[in-house]
């Protein structure tokens, strides 16, 4: 069962990690986002978003590192729960449903479909409770944050390469 929590360790760093490059990537895209939630001041758009982009990759490396261990988890899951609430919020602004989002630029399967999304990482944070904690070394544990970093790395090249026709797919 040590593989399981490890597993869903992996996958919500590489979630984190996915979110904060992308919008790393694209500064002006992320105030977009947060500007359209109308719910900060023009003024500190700009902080609040160096602000998310400083906690998702606090995030990826707690997780990667497997560091803090109930603390990660609920302080992921209201993170969660906050964006859920703001998507809700801007669901009855503009009283249709939010069927996507720009948190992770490019990579648009993740980008569909933000309530679920969240809900379905709620979910597996709070399976991880009950789950035996692995204690790996931690060489191993930079070695996951590590692949976590260049696999969506890769994936992003991978995106760009593809929308710009250089890959035969």
């Amino acid at each position: 069962m040590g593989y399981v929590s490890s597993g869903i360790n992996i996958i919500i760093s590489a979630v984190f990690f996915s979110s904060f490059y992308m919008k790393a990537k694209s500064p002006t895209l992320l105030r977009c986002e947060v500007y359209s939630y109308h719910v900060i001041a023009d003024k500190y758009i700009k902080k609040i978003s160096s602000l998310f982009l400083l906690i998702e990759l606090a995030l990826a490396i707690v997780f990667a590192l497997n560091l803090f261990q109930s603390f990660k988890n609920i302080t992921c899951i209201l993170l969660l729960m906050f964006f859920c609430l703001l998507i809700l919020k801007k669901q009855k602004a503009e009283g249709k449903a939010v069927r996507s989002c720009s948190c992770f630029g490019e990579m648009k399967l993740l980008n569909k479909y933000p309530l679920i999304r969240n809900c379905i990482l709620i979910l597996i944070l709070i399976l991880q409770f009950i789950l035996p904690n692995p204690n790996y070394s931690l060489s191993v544990h930079f070695l996951l944050l590590l692949a976590v970093i260049l696999s969506t790395v890769y994936m992003d090249l991978f995106i760009q390469m593809k929308n710009k026709k250089e890959l035969p797919l």
